[in-house]
């Protein structure tokens, strides 16, 4: 039961001039191997593919700069080359970090990271980067819950520079592999593939059909679509929900009240 028009939850397409672009997820993390067996399993494994590695850059001042090297997430380590975003004098701020005063209470992104290099790393380096990865402002971001690798540092009032330095890698490692994978055609077609091989095997697929009441019955369970005044039952041997916290929490108040 989908209460959305078309199978695929998030993973979305629509056509750009003639391409079809995806416009929700576009890929997957390698380490996800559920996906990619899925895939397989679909028959899909000759179009996997990885997005090809272009450097990132920043559009700052009217100019668009490579991404600083030597940082994480933004955040410089003792290495780190900001010319081009910030001015020498910002770079001269930042390569003279303050050491954060210890404490055991959660700061924001942006009062650490500016107290340390100053409010330029922030504005310049950091919020474009965080802001695209968590849709946030950093001066509302969590170190702990957005860079619990450098909350340690934080929290016992240890060189920042420091911290980023033991979370790079090695300029003499040999590059990483890839970390994302893409499906040619655009991912929202794992969807569409797995639509159809459900289909195939005799599998039903109802969209528009809002999941309203879970129910315990001898065999098994019930699930109860349909406006109230004309119900619609679906006794199942198992139920799996894919739904958000709060109609989840709806469903399943009478089984698992915890």
């Amino acid at each position: 039961l989908d209460g959305s028009d078309r199978p695929g939850g998030k993973a979305r397409r629509v056509e750009v001039g003639g391409i079809g672009i995806d416009v929700g997820a576009e890929s997957v993390l390698t380490s996800s191997t559920h996906a990619a067996r899925l895939a397989d399993e679909l028959g899909l494994r000759e179009r996997l593919v990885h997005p090809e590695p272009v450097a990132a850059a920043l559009w700052t001042r009217g100019a668009l700069h490579p991404m600083p090297a030597g940082t994480f997430m933004g955040v410089p380590g003792s290495s780190a080359s900001l010319a081009g975003p910030l001015t020498d004098d910002e770079i001269a701020r930042a390569a003279a970090p303050q050491t954060p005063t210890a404490s055991a209470d959660d700061r924001s992104i942006a009062d650490v990271v500016g107290a340390t290099f100053g409010p330029a790393v922030v504005d310049r380096v950091v919020e474009p980067i965080l802001g695209g990865v968590y849709a946030g402002r950093v001066e509302q971001l969590s170190v702990q819950a957005a860079m619990p690798a450098l909350w340690p540092a934080v929290r016992d009032g240890a060189p920042l520079s420091t911290a980023v330095d033991a979370l790079l890698p090695d300029p003499s490692d040999p590059p990483r592999p890839p970390r994302l994978i893409g499906l040619d055609g655009g991912i929202t077609t794992l969807a569409e593939h797995l639509t159809a091989a459900i289909t195939a095997a005799g599998g039903r697929i109802l969209t528009g059909t809002l999941a309203r009441e879970l129910h315990r019955t001898p065999t098994g369970w019930r699930v109860v679509s349909g406006p109230t005044t004309d119900p619609v039952a679906h006794d199942a041997d198992a139920v799996v929900l894919a739904t958000p916290a709060a109609p989840s929490a709806r469903l399943l108040t009478d089984h698992a009240p915890g």
